[in-house]
């Protein structure tokens, strides 16, 4: 299976664990439950592969659509955690935006513009 029909099928069923608002209420806080699932693992074990993936949804290339509650958690709250995970210490959301999903948006979609320009996978 493509790499991208993989992403795309772990997404979805990531957004399907997103959904209830038990979950999306804890991503304001500690977020634990919104990575507590194994579509998340999933797309932890692809890779920096996905990371190419990821920047479209931010730069809204990705063919999904979709504006659920379940995914605006994943892409406020959802992808920085991942982003991180599979980055390792390179990726820090800055102290002062914090919080700011707006900003963190925007600096994630620098932050992988760049990572991905050193690292050559753009």
């Amino acid at each position: 299976m493509a790499l991208e029909k993989k992403f795309k099928k772990q997404l979805k069923d990531w957004k399907v664990h997103c959904e209830p608002f038990n979950v999306q209420f804890s991503s304001i806080g500690i977020g634990d439950e919104i990575i507590d699932c194994d579509a998340y693992k999933k797309l932890v074990e692809m890779g920096e592969e996905i990371l190419p993936l990821i920047h479209t949804i931010y730069s809204k290339k990705f063919a999904d659509k979709d504006h659920s509650h379940g995914y605006s958690v994943m892409k406020a709250h959802g992808f920085p955690k991942l982003i991180r995970e599979i980055t390792g210490k390179y990726y820090v959301i800055p102290p002062d935006i914090q919080g700011n999903v707006h900003a963190i948006e925007i600096y994630t979609k620098k932050w992988l513009s760049e990572y991905l320009e050193s690292k050559k996978l753009i």
